[in-house]
């Protein structure tokens, strides 16, 4: 059976299920074996047809959308030390199924506006409330990505990333963060490669 696997890393590897010494197991690229049971799988079907769809400016959000991903880095104990905010493209649900995931390949222009901000932190309740910026503070900015695969929550790799910093002063401690807003595709060009409906 033909399929493909993603291993924890995030990385994904085509290949075939065979059964070697009663065991299940999957033989990817290189003659990698690993239990099944340690992976998701995903099948193909053996003669399944491709289709190469050019993502444009005017179509790419038929395909994917922008997510955004909040992270409060916990320690041992569960306790928030710090906070990311993530920004990514991510594929659409409906193409989860058909995407053929090695055969990505798209340049990507991301466009969106940083400002740095005071902020209120309360790590214990992992919340924050933004206070003013001032006006010198806001800037325009892009990002180029070159998307060659993505990883396994159908996201890509690339990725803008928020912060909240903290600065001790004295006995005063000041919390700053990253905002990102007015996220945007600036521009797009390449290709996706889907099973044929």
């Amino acid at each position: 059976m033909n399929c493909y696997v993603i291993d924890i890393g995030g990385a994904v590897i085509s290949g075939q299920v065979r059964t070697i010494d009663g065991i299940e197991q999957f033989v990817g690229d290189g003659s990698v074996c690993v239990r099944m049971e340690n992976y998701p799988q995903y099948e193909m079907e053996n003669d399944s047809q491709y289709e190469t769809v050019e993502i444009t400016i005017d179509n790419w959000a038929d395909y994917f959308e922008i997510i955004s991903i909040d992270d409060w880095k916990l320690n041992g104990f569960g306790e928030s030390e710090g906070y990311n905010k993530y920004y990514s493209l991510k594929l659409r649900e409906e193409f989860h199924s058909r995407i053929n995931v090695e055969s990505i390949s798209l340049t990507v222009e991301m466009l969106f506006t940083h400002s740095y901000n005071h902020v209120d932190v309360n790590f214990d309740e992992m919340k924050y409330t933004i206070g003013d910026v001032s006006e010198n503070q806001i800037k325009e900015c892009s990002e180029v990505w070159e998307i060659t695969r993505l990883q396994d929550d159908f996201c890509t790799s690339n990725a803008i990333r928020a912060d909240i910093d903290v600065y001790e002063i004295g006995d005063r401690i000041d919390c700053y963060i990253s905002v990102i807003s007015n996220l945007t595709v600036g521009r797009i060009q390449g290709t996706i490669d889907l099973i044929a409906e």
